[in-house]
């Protein structure tokens, strides 16, 4: 989603009363797909080889994120062309996502896709099952600590 699309769900979301947590990738996946975190978590492995792992991953699942990245974005805007808007062009689609992604595959990555394959190459490393989902300072969030702070009172 754009700034704009993320800003008006947002609002339209809060304006019901339900809070709202927009992560910097394109899922939670995304957000645990961080070489500081995954370093933390698992010190026998430093930052860099963890970078070159993610990089294999992004490198290696490209075709499947692309084409899942294409799909979404096709989706989106044959939905707007049924409230009025122009219909989509599935070939301006695919060049755009395509660009996108090999201009900045962190941001466009599906962490869903790139956790299953980094887990099981961490895993080879490591030689131990690994949970990315465990806390660390590294994916501290501002926004999630207000939401914890308005669920959960000290007491718990």
């Amino acid at each position: 989603m754009s700034d704009i699309e993320i800003t008006n769900y947002k609002r339209d979301l809060e304006q019901v009363g339900i809070k709202v947590f927009v992560t910097q990738g394109n899922d939670t996946e995304s957000h645990l797909i961080n070489e500081r975190h995954i370093s933390h978590i698992y010190p026998q492995i430093n930052e860099v080889r963890v970078q070159e792992l993610i990089d294999e991953c992004l490198l290696a699942q490209r075709d499947k994120i692309i084409e899942k990245y294409i799909n979404t974005i096709y989706n989106r805007k044959l939905l707007e062309s049924y409230k009025g808007g122009a219909k989509p062009n599935a070939g301006a689609i695919s060049l755009e996502c395509a660009r996108n992604y090999d201009a900045n595959r962190r941001e466009y990555m599906h962490g869903k896709t790139i956790e299953s394959i980094l887990k099981g190459r961490l895993q080879t490393e490591i030689g131990q099952n690994i949970d990315l989902c465990k806390m660390s300072e590294h994916i501290a969030n501002d926004s999630l600590r207000d939401f914890s702070a308005a669920i959960w009172d000290d007491e718990v």
